[in-house]
């Protein structure tokens, strides 16, 4: 099953990398793809939805 958004999403947080570290990054996501992994904020249009994710949370990016 595969459901997208209308909107772009941007996730914040610690991103698993292949080694098992987590590092701080922001991860695009349009029409059900990754679009961008970046250290910095890319810009963004006021109807993206933005979700900056807990101290103790982690981003898979195989799960998106």
């Amino acid at each position: 099953m595969r459901l997208t958004l209308d909107r772009p999403l941007l996730l914040r947080g610690k991103i698993v990398q292949p080694d098992g570290t987590g590092l701080d990054r922001y991860i695009l996501v349009r029409n059900g793809q990754i679009e961008s992994a970046s250290r910095r904020r890319p810009p963004l249009t006021s109807k993206a939805i933005y979700v900056e994710t807990g101290i103790n949370d982690w981003i898979f990016r195989g799960l998106i």
